[in-house]
């Protein structure tokens, strides 16, 4: 009995205390290390709160809630007893305060409203402690906003925490691309489905999607909609999709669920085209109101009121309305210049004797709206509509172009007269189209840069634009050095200058000087050229209407022209000896513009020429003795040639064209004497070249790609000097007589006709000395001949590189390579030339 008295006095004092302390509960919550704001922050956040039994405080749990929700780096927790009050206290060293929140990458969402909405969401703002929780958690957050705004897919989001002076920054990565192979459509019943691909057909040739082409999409589909009359239908974007380069473009149609005619009375004798489960159509509305006004007598007009459980379903109610109302006894129509006043009585629905209701008028003046839209016009919707003692009248106001504003970038030479002739006039109505043609037309003149343009309405007078063009202007000096050395013929070399701008007036000038190793002496040539692009002078019409004046003249040598016996059969004509041709002369060329794509010229040129055998070089033979082939050798000679001309020019880019045609024809007729044989001749020419842009769109707004296609023909009738035939072999500045894989003359006749295919590739580089790298693959077929029997197309075909040059405002002229395989050559033959692309 006695042992068990003593083990129960034992279990008792050992179990006292526990008992104790397992009734014992948490007095306070101590953090240590903390501002009072982020302490209080934790103290509430705590899974552990003051009551709780001390029994059932875990201090690593706590530990690692704290350091769990983001604000801070490290944590400690112990309980202690202070002044018989038991706390829990943690030390806690916080993460550091945010000096700045940026936002890189982002176009789709404003980044003031992402800031925003980190700040206000997540309390991620400068000055904030950094929360790492909350920066993972925004970057979920920021996904869903962009889904929840209508982006087709999740974009990605990363955050990069950096330290900095003043604690640290953190900057959001926002990547909006995504590939974007085709398009599909689904819930369209009233657009061609080819409304809707080209709507979004920039983004499938771009192949990333673009957040601004996106949208210009959605707001095509929904202009599309909305013109054929059916408004509040269109893409539904919470329901777009972008999905493995597929973007799913989702469309909802708005359907009439209900007609309501009970507050008009008995209307039995007007039947409604608008019907429960069609389409909600603004012109079929339109209709009914018209009838339905008609019918009672009062101005009617309609309420129409969302489905709460669907948004595209539509309940329609017809009403009167207490608007101001009589009969239309007379239509006017005051203001209209730019569209026939018959054109626009066509499109509206009003007529005489209807009575008068406001939103039948306002129909109809958005449609007098299309239609000016559909011709390039605007007009404005300042009081477009007043009613007056039975007299409807439409008051049309043509919006204008009120002046422009040139803001010129980097150096500037070019006068504003030079750039404002090519623009629609101050004061004319404003016309997209031939503003656009103004545009491309400034930018053919090679003098400025693609130009960015924005507009603003004069204060003065609202239907007034005013027009900014911001620009750069191009390298337009063209400077031309050159030296080259071989060991046959020696040292020979070339100094050129020409440019477009002199002045700042847009003359064009070109000077040249070549000196080069020649069998008879003769070593220089030289040529001088300048032209006025516009006689820009108040007289006559000279100043709406371009015309040219070109002034050249020239002295040139040409070696090695092979000398013909004609007494001989053809096949055995060659004599194997050799002349040098100089011929000297000018010429005066007037161009004038018929149409801004079109221009007429006429041109009169004068040329003397002067013929010396060549002697016969070492190693070389001939048959034939000096006398005998100075006898075969062509007098000296002087012709005159008067011509005509036409060009045909809308390519869109002087340099790297991706669409338009270029078109050219001339015939001249030419006279003069070759020692005492008189001479009489006709010359007839033409050509046309037209490109297709492929692929991305670059930057600047251009395609990446392009096919180029030419072809050129000519013929001489008559008797005509040795230097007025065609010449056509390897790559010449003339592109018309351009055949690559043959060496340069292989081909020569009264008679000619070439054709080109290039494929274009552009490597968008511009750094340095480098102002542009293209890459191209080419076939060549041409010909030249006198007789018919002698005719055969030669084909030539390879590849090549441009490269263009600049140095400061300095543009140096085009390098061409070409590596052209042939018959003639079947391994290949390489050449080079000065110049730009056909």
């Amino acid at each position: 009995m006695r042992n068990f008295i003593t083990i129960g006095l034992t279990a008792a004092l050992v179990s006292a205390p526990l008992a104790q302390a397992q009734q014992a509960t948490l007095d306070d919550i101590v953090v240590v290390g903390a501002n009072d704001l982020l302490a209080n922050f934790l103290r509430v956040s705590l899974s552990v709160q003051p009551g709780v039994p001390l029994s059932s405080v875990n201090l690593r749990a706590v530990e690692l809630e704290t350091v769990n929700s983001g604000f801070f780096r490290s944590a400690t927790a112990e309980l202690r007893t202070e002044n018989g009050r038991q706390v829990l206290r943690i030390t806690v060293v916080p993460n550091a305060s945010i000096s700045s929140v940026s936002i890189t990458g982002a176009s789709f969402i404003p980044i003031e409203q992402i800031t925003a909405f980190l700040e206000q969401r997540l309390n991620i703002a400068s000055g904030a402690t950094l929360n790492t929780a909350r920066i993972e958690e925004s970057k979920d957050l920021l996904r869903q906003a962009y889904r929840d705004n209508g982006f087709p897919f999740s974009p990605g989001v990363s955050a990069e925490v950096r330290p900095s002076d003043a604690g640290v920054t953190v900057n959001y990565i926002i990547d909006e691309k995504a590939p974007v192979s085709r398009v599909e459509v689904t819930g369209n019943t009233q657009l061609p489905n080819d409304v809707v691909q080209e709507a979004f057909r920039p983004l499938v040739q771009g192949g990333t999607f673009n957040p601004q082409a996106y949208q210009q999409g959605l707001l095509a589909v929904a202009r599309a909609y909305s013109d054929r009359g059916f408004a509040g239908s269109g893409p539904d974007a919470s329901q777009v999709t972008l999905e493995n380069g597929v973007l799913k473009i989702a469309l909802r149609e708005v359907q009439v669920a209900s007609v309501d005619t009970s507050a008009l009375g008995n209307v039995a004798g007007v039947t409604l085209t608008t019907r429960q489960g069609g389409l909600l159509n603004q012109n079929v509305l339109a209709a009914d109101i018209r009838s339905l006004s008609n019918a009672v007598g009062k101005p009617v007009t309609i309420q129409v009121r969302g489905d709460a459980q669907n948004p595209f379903l539509a309940n329609v109610a017809f009403v009167v309305s207490d608007q101001q109302s009589g009969p239309v006894r007379e239509i006017r129509i005051a203001g209209a210049t730019a569209v026939p006043v018959d054109d626009i009585a066509r499109v509206l629905s009003v007529r005489v004797g209807d009575t008068f209701n406001q939103e039948i008028a306002q129909l109809d003046y958005r449609n007098i709206q299309r239609l000016y839209n559909s011709r390039g016009f605007e007009i404005s919707t300042r009081d477009p509509i007043s009613y007056q003692d039975g007299v409807l009248t439409f008051a049309i106001r043509e919006v204008r172009i009120g002046g422009y504003e040139l803001s010129f970038q980097g150096t500037r030479n070019t006068q504003d007269r030079v750039i404002l002739r090519e623009l629609p006039d101050v004061g004319t109505v404003f016309n997209a189209n031939d503003f656009r043609r103004g545009i491309e037309r400034l930018i053919r003149t090679g003098l400025v840069k693609p130009p960015q343009v924005t507009s603003r309405v004069d204060p003065l007078n609202p239907e007034n634009l005013i027009f900014t063009l911001a620009l750069q202007e191009q390298q337009t000096g063209v400077f031309t050095p050159s030296l080259s050395y071989d060991t046959i013929n020696g040292f020979s070399g070339e100094l050129a200058l020409s440019g477009n701008n002199l002045f700042g007036l847009g003359y064009g000038y070109a000077v040249g000087v070549s000196a080069a190793p020649n069998p008879v002496g003769e070593v220089l040539s030289a040529n001088a050229q300048f032209t006025i692009p516009w006689l820009d002078f108040d007289f006559l019409d000279f100043r709406r209407n371009r015309t040219s004046l070109t002034v050249n003249l020239a002295t040139t040598v040409t070696a090695n022209n092979p000398i013909n016996d004609p007494s001989k059969p053809a096949a055995q004509q060659r004599t194997g000896r050799e002349y040098t041709q100089r011929a000297t002369g000018g010429g005066i060329s007037i161009g004038r513009s018929i149409t801004p794509e079109l221009a007429v010229g006429f041109n009169v040129s004068t040329q003397y020429t002067t013929n010396r055998l060549e002697p016969l070089a070492t190693g070389e033979t001939s048959d034939y003795t000096n006398e005998q082939a100075s006898a075969l050798v062509p007098e000296p000679g002087l012709t005159t040639f008067f011509g005509v001309s036409a060009n045909y020019d809308n390519a869109n880019s002087p340099e790297f064209p991706t669409s338009g045609v270029r078109a050219n024809s001339s015939a001249g007729y030419g006279f003069g004497s070759q020692g005492t044989t008189g001479l009489s001749f006709t010359q007839l020419t033409g050509g046309a070249r037209t490109y297709f842009g492929l692929g991305n769109t670059l930057p600047d707004g251009t395609q990446q790609q392009a096919v180029a296609l030419r072809v050129n023909g000519g013929t001489i009738i008559g008797s005509s000097p040795a230097s007025q035939q065609f010449i056509l072999g390897g790559s010449n500045t003339n592109e018309a007589l351009t055949l690559r894989g043959y060496d340069a003359g292989t081909f020569a006749g009264k008679n000619f006709i070439s054709a080109s295919a290039e494929y274009r590739y552009n490597f968008n580089l511009n750094a340095g000395f480098a102002q542009g790298l293209y890459g191209v693959v080419f076939a060549d077929v041409g010909d030249a001949w006198n007789n018919a029997s002698d005719f055969g197309l030669n084909v030539g075909y390879g590849v090549g590189v441009q490269l263009n040059l600049g140095i400061g405002s300095t543009l140096l002229p085009a390098l061409r390579f070409d590596y052209g395989f042939s018959p003639a050559n079947p391994r290949g033959k390489f050449s080079f030339r000065l110049g730009n692309f056909f």
